[in-house]
């Protein structure tokens, strides 16, 4: 998980071959509203796109517009992220999130679209910290007795 300070240029930031496979962390409060332009880039100007596709695997906002205003548009951030099965989420302090980022270094995460813990679990298991990390970082009380389980389970 990396983070992004830009107020402008999304569309350059997600197609950014340095971002492969990255979730990005948008520090700016709110993404979308200029939606993203037609893949020719336009006309004669210069293609917003650094590469031909979204390049990161899923994008932390605080919110995002699903409305857009740009001429060049023909579609919005929402539709274009689902286009690539890019997961996004948004509600989240962000800028928390980078000061965290900053602080504690970069760290490994996942996005679970199912909301199913015991799959979301299943799939970090084995990584190393991951139950450490899913305890600081989850709302759930589930989270914790599930926490405790499977630390119980790796004991026998």
């Amino acid at each position: 998980m990396v983070f992004n300070t830009g107020m402008v240029g999304y569309p350059e930031a997600l197609t950014d071959p340095s971002y492969r496979g990255q979730i990005l962390v948008f520090t700016y409060p709110s993404l979308g509203n200029y939606g993203v332009p037609a893949g020719d880039g336009g006309g004669p100007q210069v293609s917003p796109f650094e590469s031909d596709r979204v390049q990161v695997s899923g994008v932390i906002c605080a919110r995002y517009s699903e409305e857009f205003s740009h001429h060049r548009a023909d579609r919005s951030l929402e539709n274009w992220l689902a286009g690539f099965e890019v997961p996004a989420l948004t509600g989240i302090d962000t800028r928390a999130l980078t000061q965290h980022l900053r602080t504690r270094g970069l760290d490994a995460a996942l996005i679970d679209q199912t909301s199913a813990l015991f799959h979301l679990c299943d799939n970090v298991r084995y990584a190393p910290g991951t139950l450490a990390v899913i305890q600081r970082t989850s709302l759930i009380d589930e989270a914790t007795a599930l926490i405790q389980r499977l630390e119980a389970s790796a004991q026998l």
